[in-house]
């Protein structure tokens, strides 16, 4: 098939390939007993709790579920005492990653993250369009240094505010990258200035 029917962003994608599951180890190898810690898996089976959950679920599969998932949403609301609104649901990190990838990202804007790392972080913004800069890890850790230097490259002001972004939102952001007092590291933003950043870029 042509590639001229795709995308171009998505032609130089390379599938991933997720962990082999138990059979097929057991199969290769010839073992009896296997105990597979990658992919975000443990040898635990679900908390009783869970599987009570889900056979409660069982008599209505012939239903779609809430995509909006208003139960789950209300009681994170509730829990950190924030609006419902505020919170935003998905399959797992690959699903929030996709979803902020939709709607931030535009084609030839800039990402910068640590490398390696999750790769749906370089995955997502490449489906988009999006231009991956790779940062490589300092003694198995983000180097934060680093990626501020790239930060700093990538940054686009005027495209910010053009989103809607408000001058408080992205003051630390703009002190950051003009190697003002704040330094760019999670811990030092506040829970109301990364709130209001999110909200901002969930809401262009």
């Amino acid at each position: 098939m042509s590639n001229e029917l795709f995308r171009r962003s998505i032609a130089d994608l390379i599938p991933y390939e997720p962990g082999k599951p138990i059979e097929e180890v057991q199969r290769e190898l010839g073992l009896d007993r296997v105990v597979k810690l990658a992919s975000n898996e443990g040898p635990f089976p679900p908390f009783p709790a869970a599987i009570e959950a889900i056979q409660r679920a069982t008599s209505e599969l012939n239903r779609y579920p809430d995509g909006g998932a208003y139960a789950l949403r209300s009681a994170i609301a509730e829990h950190h005492g924030v609006a419902m609104d505020e919170i935003v649901v998905g399959g797992g990190a690959d699903g929030v990653i996709d979803l902020l990838s939709q709607s931030v990202l535009e084609e030839g804007d800039e990402i910068v993250c640590g490398w390696p790392s999750f790769p749906s972080y370089v995955l997502d913004a490449l489906k988009a369009g999006a231009v991956p800069r790779k940062v490589p890890l300092r003694d198995h850790t983000y180097d934060l240094e680093a990626m501020l230097v790239g930060y700093r490259r990538t940054f686009n002001l005027p495209r910010l505010s053009a989103r809607g972004l408000a001058a408080e939102d992205v003051a630390p952001i703009v002190a950051a990258s003009r190697g003002g007092s704040m330094r760019f590291n999670p811990v030092e933003l506040s829970d109301e200035e990364l709130a209001g950043i999110l909200r901002a870029a969930m809401n262009p």
